[in-house]
């Protein structure tokens, strides 16, 4: 027993040192040592999710420098494959971006064509309909709702991406319907208040993915490099007025005041006959 707990460690440190050997040579710019770390990672039986994906996509991102576009598309697609959602990073170089992106649209693609050739008739009477406010104010919840008219309940979520213009990067927010059949149900999702604050006008893109439970997109609105768009006027989040504060400063500038008023009047007040009848006798 301890043999084996022995050897299935030590499997795990080898995958774990081919992998960052792997991301080691990518960084020192030694491409082909890149890729065939990579490689083993990917291929070792018993290798975590989240390693399976680093590895492809480390393979794919080597092999898209190495101008090796058809064996990089490849890679990429066993990523799209683990992980539907995965995003290369904003700072990523744009010769290897030329590759992914087209791979990643067109893998899209096939995926829809293939999911709504299954779903058939359900996905037939699916529709959506996105609701955007004209404009937004900076400070205040911006509000995009979805309209679902979903009778088979194919829908499993509704993912709204967000990013202010000139941004690379995309926040995300996730609305789950978990395949709840309805002839009309409606969804909102707000970008908070908090974001949306600016002392100037901009414009907020985003795009939004209403998804089956395969994390196949079943309609879209936009997409990552052809985002929609909302123009945000400046403004900042409202803030109530501290009412207790204000009340304990009008409250001690009063009494200031009116001692300020008292105490002359006392101390200059003239002391006549009258005063020292109050202290007795003559």
């Amino acid at each position: 027993m301890k043999a084996l707990v022995v050897l299935l460690l030590a499997c795990g440190v080898a995958r774990a040192d081919a992998l960052d050997e792997a991301q080691s040579r990518f960084k020192e710019l030694e491409y082909e040592a890149a890729l065939k770390a990579a490689r083993v990672a990917a291929g070792e039986k018993g290798a975590t999710h989240e390693q399976q994906v680093k590895a492809h996509a480390l393979a794919g991102e080597a092999l898209a420098v190495l101008d090796r576009k058809d064996e990089a598309v490849a890679e990429f697609e066993a990523v799209f494959a683990l992980a539907p959602d995965f995003e290369l990073p904003a700072e990523t170089s744009p010769r290897i971006l030329l590759v992914f992106r087209p791979a990643r649209a067109r893998w899209q693609v096939e995926q829809e064509q293939k999911l709504a050739m299954t779903l058939g008739a359900g996905f037939a009477l699916l529709k959506v309909d996105l609701r955007l406010p004209t404009q937004g104010k900076g400070g205040s919840a911006l509000p995009v709702g979805v309209e679902l008219r979903d009778p088979e309940g194919l829908v499993d979520a509704i993912v709204l991406s967000y990013r202010r213009e000139g941004q690379h990067a995309y926040s995300t927010l996730t609305a789950a319907v978990r395949g709840a059949s309805a002839q009309r149900r409606e969804v909102e999702l707000e970008i908070p208040g908090a974001v949306t604050a600016s002392r100037e006008d901009y414009l907020m893109e985003l795009h939004v993915d209403v998804r089956h439970r395969s994390g196949v997109s079943l309609r879209r609105f936009g997409d990552a490099e052809h985002p929609l768009s909302v123009r945000v006027r400046g403004g900042q989040p409202w803030t109530p007025k501290r009412v207790v504060a204000q009340w304990w400063l009008w409250t001690g500038i009063a009494a200031v005041a009116a001692v300020a008023i008292a105490v002359p009047i006392v101390v200059t007040r003239p002391v006549g006959p009258q005063h020292l009848e109050l202290g007795g006798a003559p």
